[in-house]
């Protein structure tokens, strides 16, 4: 099972390419569409990629819980 498929209670929010490259650096990303309500989100790339959690407020993600993103290559 996929970290994306969990089931979590917030809901998603999808980052373009540049807002998911500054989502996993940690810092607050502007979205197109602001949630209605202010609270915890998954940040999701357009791919469906769990980026991580963070607080929306407005029009704004603010991480919270950054992920690292999947190893290259998948050797182990």
């Amino acid at each position: 099972l996929r970290l994306e498929q969990m089931p979590l209670d917030p809901p998603p929010a999808r980052l373009d390419e540049e807002s998911a490259r500054r989502f996993r650096l940690g810092a607050p990303v502007t979205i197109p569409t602001p949630t209605t309500a202010p609270g915890p989100v998954r940040g999701l790339s357009l791919d469906g990629t769990l980026l991580g959690i963070a607080e929306a407020c407005g029009g704004t993600l603010k991480p919270r819980v950054v992920l690292s993103p999947p190893a290259e290559g998948g050797g182990g």
